[in-house]
């Protein structure tokens, strides 16, 4: 989840929400199926926040702090079984992860390292539905340079932990087991193959944007949902009459697994039909060697066709698995998205009072300084008139109705000149919220100073000044040709409908617009 309660928004297709997750995992519920809701760790916290200046200067941010005691309080809501730690739900220390462990009402398991004060266990056995699910978890908190976070002990290595945790399970007689393993995938296939008592292994720390189908290893199942809660990886399980002593291996009856390998085998059927083409037309190749290419190929068409093939639930241990999104259109739980807008306005509150001094850099000698869009529209009336009714004029807006306007997390994109000097602060932005003229042109009282004198502002908009914010995880969209066309408008780097050149203008920019004439 990396700590996410719900998208940003200004995405295509925001996906996620812990609301949406809610009115998900509650119809299961209500329709009477027995379910199992874990997680592989990065579940409270995304990437570490630096923490911005002022009264907060050297300590972590409080709004990611409540935002992960709000992710604790709703998985708790949610009735999670377990979860393991990641190396991100540590990434402000083992204290504060501890603190956030005794909130939760569910069990951290970690059968490897070790947090200090944070009081993990290395299983948990859950009775669902009648069935006895046993779940450990292992966890890898070393930096890629193999250090480990502040607090964090060594503890036994990933494989030789989830050996000893899946025996202790299989020992209590469970019926099925389950690991959540947070680390590499190359660790998730290891401990899955080392300990065949594992039915399961749900795989955390991967952070793919595709999810990918399950796959196996050994006789578990491996099993993955993406990045930043975009959607819920569901597995149905029918254990069949199969004795769990015998541990029969798992059939996989999913259409999703299946269309992937289709996939998959289609396109080695045409590679192979293309090198048999040109093998034919070489006099040189061997005809055994080519008939031999023919067998394998009707092989593999073979294999096609039972792919296609509808898989029957049997006897034995199945699994049907899908990904499902959660869209924008979902439908919500009131109950957590009171949980969510409680949080936003703690957030809003907090961070009015704590950054209330908080000024912007001085203004820079001899530079220029941020003026607003207000002041560029004295002489650019036709294009500020435009920008008021584009989506950068009223950018701000969306975070007041939505109390984030003073969310470090969102601010900065909806106002001109962020900790830039003589710019705005979170709180310090008056005359420059909204996506002003100076956030794409420059800061601009050299320019109003003397407006006939060339190079005081940027005319040409580059696509550097574009990506901080229109960037993939906020604007998957975004490519600059279209979207710089989409903003050249008349008045605004295009002639008037009349043939009019407005302030700033000049002919030579505009070959076919005739002779032109200036409004002012």
């Amino acid at each position: 989840m990396h700590g996410y309660l719900e998208p940003c928004g200004c995405t295509s297709r925001p996906l996620g929400g812990v609301d949406k997750l809610a009115a998900r995992l509650r119809k299961v519920a209500r329709d009477g199926v027995p379910q199992v809701l874990v997680g592989a760790g990065d579940l409270l916290f995304g990437e570490k926040h630096g923490a911005e200046g002022g009264a907060a200067a050297g300590r972590p941010l409080d709004q990611e702090l409540w935002k992960a005691e709000t992710l604790v309080d709703v998985l708790s809501r949610l009735h999670m079984r377990a979860a393991t730690p990641g190396d991100l739900d540590v990434a402000y220390g083992a204290q504060t992860f501890a603190s956030l462990a005794r909130a939760s009402r569910f069990p951290w398991l970690a059968a490897g390292d070790r947090i200090a004060g944070a009081s993990l266990r290395e299983t948990v056995v859950e009775r669902v539905g009648g069935v006895r699910v046993g779940i450990f978890g292992v966890s890898e908190l070393e930096a890629p340079d193999g250090s480990l976070p502040a607090g964090v002990t060594r503890g036994a290595r990933a494989v030789a932990a989830a050996e000893r945790a899946a025996r202790a399970l299989r020992e209590q007689e469970v019926d099925v087991v389950v690991a959540l393993v947070h680390g590499s995938r190359r660790t998730a296939r290891r401990v899955a193959a080392a300990a065949p008592e594992i039915d399961f292994v749900v795989e955390g720390g991967l952070a793919q944007a595709n999810v990918s189908p399950p796959s196996s290893a050994g006789r578990a199942i491996l099993l993955q949902a993406g990045r930043e809660g975009h959607g819920v990886l569901v597995v149905d399980v029918f254990l069949g009459d199969v004795d769990p002593d015998e541990r029969a291996s798992w059939t996989d009856a999913s259409e999703w697994t299946r269309s992937a390998e289709r996939t998959r085998v289609e396109q080695r059927i045409a590679d192979l039909r293309a090198r048999i083409a040109e093998w034919e037309r070489d006099p040189g190749v061997d005809r055994a060697s080519l008939a031999g290419q023919r067998t394998r190929l009707r092989a593999m068409e073979q294999e096609q066709r039972a792919l296609t093939r509808r898989v029957r639930l049997g006897s034995g241990p199945t699994i049907v698995a899908r990904w499902e999104p959660l869209e924008e259109d979902a439908p919500e739980d009131p109950e957590i998205g009171a949980l969510m807008d409680r949080y936003d306005r703690r957030v809003n509150d907090h961070n009015r009072r704590i950054f209330a001094d908080l000024a912007p850099p001085p203004a820079l000698p001899g530079r220029a300084t941020y003026e607003g869009a207000e002041e560029c529209g004295t002489c650019h009336e036709e294009a500020f008139t435009w920008w008021r009714g584009h989506e950068h004029g009223k950018a701000y807006a969306t975070l007041v109705e939505r109390h984030k306007e003073f969310n470090l997390s969102c601010v900065g994109c909806h106002v001109t000149g962020y900790n830039q000097p003589s710019g705005s602060t979170v709180t310090h932005n008056e005359g420059l919220v909204d996506v002003g003229c100076e956030s794409c042109h420059g800061p601009g009282s050299l320019h109003a100073a003397a407006p006939r004198q060339r190079g005081l502002i940027a005319r040409v908009v580059p696509e550097n000044t574009c990506v901080g914010c229109h960037n993939s995880e906020h604007s998957d969209l975004f490519d600059y040709p279209s979207y710089r066309a989409d903003l050249m408008k008349p008045g605004h780097g295009r002639p008037m409908p009349d043939g009019r050149l407005v302030a700033g203008q000049r002919p030579e920019d505009f070959p076919d617009a005739g002779t032109g004439t200036r409004s002012r």
